[in-house]
């Protein structure tokens, strides 16, 4: 564990930990992004999520999984999700991993699987007010991108989603402007 004023980077079986304590430790909300899940058979993960959806006041959970993701395992754990009435949206082209809470942020490079404590993973861990902004803005990024939606990568306002026009009008004007000067 390597520490650097908020955050930390994880390796090896503390990451599971680590992603069971984002879930368990949700008040308000919870995002877990990954493509590839796997808790069927994982049952200290299936008790970590019906524990949070089960909190009293509720917390509002979303899943995001990989559109293209077919993969028998996925489809069970989504059914799973979907039986508990717990939302889930697929993304395409989706490859981030992570975990986040209203307090806490979790990027690593596993997915939420059970057998992906075996592999080598690492992630990092943020407590910090700024690396969690910046997580979750990234995070928000993506649930825009599911919706059809992006932001504009100047000023983050609400644009359609286009990979190839990432700015909306008035940045992409200004953005033209300045490069016609150099």
């Amino acid at each position: 564990m390597v520490s650097n004023s908020g955050s930390f980077i994880l390796g090896g079986e503390p990451i599971s930990k680590a992603i069971l304590g984002v879930i368990r430790e949700a008040r308000r909300e919870l995002s877990v992004i990954s493509p590839y899940l796997d808790i069927c058979d994982w049952n200290e993960a299936k008790e970590a999520i019906a524990e949070v959806k089960g909190r009293q006041g509720g917390v509002s959970i979303q899943f995001f999984v990989s559109k293209e993701n077919q993969w028998e395992h996925t489809r069970a754990s989504v059914e799973w999700l979907e039986d508990n009435d717990i939302e889930v949206i697929p993304v395409e082209r989706l490859h981030a991993k992570i975990y986040l809470n209203e307090s806490t942020a979790l990027v690593s490079s596993m997915n939420l699987l059970k057998n992906s404590q075996d592999s080598i993973e690492v992630a990092r861990y943020v407590d910090d007010s700024i690396g969690k902004q910046e997580i979750r803005d990234y995070a928000n990024q993506i649930k825009a991108l599911a919706q059809g939606q992006a932001q504009c990568a100047r000023c983050r306002k609400s644009i359609p989603r286009s990979f190839w026009k990432p700015l909306c009008l008035d940045c992409h004007r200004e953005w033209r402007q300045v490069n016609a000067i150099l």
